[in-house]
């Protein structure tokens, strides 16, 4: 199968209606966990961008894979000095065609997770001295997605990472209500807005025909403090509200609908069954465990 692996930046797994949050508008989410599996606790495995999309793309822990932070000292060591392979790398080697487009300069090519990919599409990143970091909207990824899919070779299977940055501080979605900026309200307007972009993506799919060809992983790398525990965004604390993120997988062939997974998953838990499903071997040990059982 092609897989989609959508990661949704600064999600918090109980802003979506499916994870009981009555005033969400999230019907895209929502409905990818009504047609598969969603796992009601998991964990990310770093408050921060970077390191948590390593270990989702990696299977490993930050200690393994080497990146800690943001902004490290060092980048992912290249392949020939490590002693794992990153999700792209091993479906490339197995025929798949590979792309990713990101939205935030913290997952900027130059820290090392463009390994294994044919096409790596990133926003420019802030000029030095910036403290905003850089961001490309939801609506221009999407947009630029949809051109890849359109013009894709039909007849090889894709990995296909989307990373959409819109939820992350400052929180300024396209038509919101005008929310005070550092308002929970404002956040949830940017959750509704990325669930919009990825509901475009899913629609595509479904319109051509392959969604359900098409295994679906859509996460999170993190939640946002929203001003609880004295915490206004993220990055600095370990509790829930940074740390509990959504996990939804769908695939028809495999994974009944309306499956809801009680216990604790990670991050480092969703590499496993996207290579268990491509009928693809691990590349060296994972730190993750096999979900499929589940």
């Amino acid at each position: 199968p092609s897989i989609l692996l959508l990661t949704i930046d600064t999600l918090r797994a109980d802003r979506l209606g499916f994870y009981g949050y009555a005033a969400a508008k999230t019907p895209s989410l929502d409905a990818l966990a009504a047609e598969g599996a969603a796992f009601e606790d998991c964990l990310a495995t770093s408050p921060v961008t970077l390191p948590s999309h390593a270990t989702i793309l990696t299977g490993l822990l930050p200690p393994h894979h080497g990146l800690r932070d943001n902004g490290p000292p060092r980048p992912l060591a290249p392949s020939g000095d490590r002693s794992f392979r990153t999700a792209a790398e091993v479906l490339r080697a197995g025929g798949w065609r590979t792309a990713a487009f990101v939205s935030g300069a913290p997952l900027a090519p130059r820290w090392g997770l463009d390994a294994g990919f044919d096409l790596y599409d990133p926003p420019p990143e802030s000029e030095p001295g910036d403290l905003h970091l850089g961001e490309r909207g939801g609506g221009a990824t999407t947009d630029a997605v949809l051109g890849w899919l359109a013009r894709r070779d039909r007849r090889r299977p894709f990995f296909l990472w989307v990373h959409l940055f819109d939820p992350h501080h400052p929180y300024a979605a396209p038509g919101g209500a005008g929310h005070p900026a550092d308002s929970p309200e404002a956040y949830d307007e940017e959750v509704a807005y990325a669930d919009r972009q990825a509901g475009r993506i899913l629609d595509f799919l479904r319109r051509e025909g392959s969604l359900d060809r098409t295994v679906v992983a859509a996460t999170s790398d993190h939640g946002e403090g929203l001003g609880e525990h004295g915490e206004l965004t993220h990055g600095y604390f370990l509790h829930r509200s940074t740390l509990r993120v959504p996990l939804l997988l769908r695939y028809p062939p495999r994974i009944p609908a309306g499956t809801r997974v009680p216990g604790a998953a990670s991050l480092v838990d969703v590499l496993p069954p996207l290579l268990e499903l491509a009928r693809l071997p691990a590349e060296g040990p994972l730190a993750g465990a096999s979900l499929r059982p589940r």
